[in-house]
């Protein structure tokens, strides 16, 4: 049996080294002929979930000297699903205890951002976070769909 396909990047807390990484990510999906729609919502989850980790877990805003840390992300693909690992040594924060946001009211009353972690919770199969030595682990997975 042979293991399953695995592409993994650390980078610095940095944007500017982001969206690099989410283009190799998105090049390794099709190569493994993963469907738009699952390759959709990794790019999602790679814009919301580790553009947040940068901008607020870090307090780097991406407009400064790039902070102090690391992110690495490992994206796997087996037959049924396409999974994304995003893990970093910033402060402890679990992205899935986000409560959801009061999607109907007027667009006066609708604070800036906010729908993010909801978009990643309806776009993913499953979305989960642990915290292992000192590390935020978020995996998310979307099943890939039979041609």
């Amino acid at each position: 049996m042979q293991p399953e396909p695995k592409i993994q990047f650390s980078i610095k807390v940095d944007l500017a080294a982001l969206a690099p990484t989410a283009e190799r990510i998105r090049y390794f999906l099709c190569e493994h002929g993963v469907d738009a729609d699952a390759i959709y919502a990794i790019e999602i989850v790679i814009e919301e979930i580790a553009t947040n980790t940068i901008k607020y877990g870090f307090g780097n805003y991406g407009f400064v000297s790039p902070a102090k840390g690391n992110i690495t992300l490992t994206t796997t693909v087996t037959e049924a699903r396409a999974e994304l690992l995003i893990e970093d040594d910033g402060p402890p924060f679990d992205p899935t205890q986000a409560p959801d946001p009061i999607q109907h009211r007027d667009v006066d009353e609708m604070p800036v951002g906010g729908l993010g972690i909801h978009l990643v919770r309806t776009l993913t199969d499953g979305f989960e976070y642990k915290r292992v030595n000192h590390h935020n682990q978020v995996r998310v997975w979307v099943h890939r769909k039979k041609e």
